[in-house]
């Protein structure tokens, strides 16, 4: 990757800031999400999954609930839930997978 470097002082650099390699500011260091001490960027990375991975089966528990019974399946409530509970089960795939591209390393 190409790298170059911006004085600490440039305006350039106050934009960069969360780029701290960039401007050398931090001495070069880069902070995942702001995580200034090591054992934070393995939990910040970990968080999202643990959440998506709780919410996912939550929400794969309310829908089989819903679908197998039959009374369940024909209220309008019941439905409705069940439709949310879809929508939040593949977005809770998308927070599991979230982090898993960053190097937190």
């Amino acid at each position: 990757s190409m790298q170059f470097q911006v004085e600490g002082n440039d305006a350039v650099c106050t934009t960069a800031r969360s780029r701290r390699e960039i401007c050398g500011c931090e001495q070069g260091e880069y902070y995942y999400l702001e995580a200034s001490e090591p054992w934070h960027k393995p939990l910040l990375a970990w968080l999202p999954r643990v959440a998506g991975t709780l919410s996912f089966l939550g929400a794969g528990a309310i829908i089989v609930h819903v679908l197998q019974d039959k009374k369940s399946r024909s209220q309008t409530y019941n439905q409705l839930v069940a439709a949310m509970s879809v929508f939040d089960f593949l977005s809770s795939m998308a927070w599991i997978v979230s982090t898993a591209a960053n190097d937190v390393n």
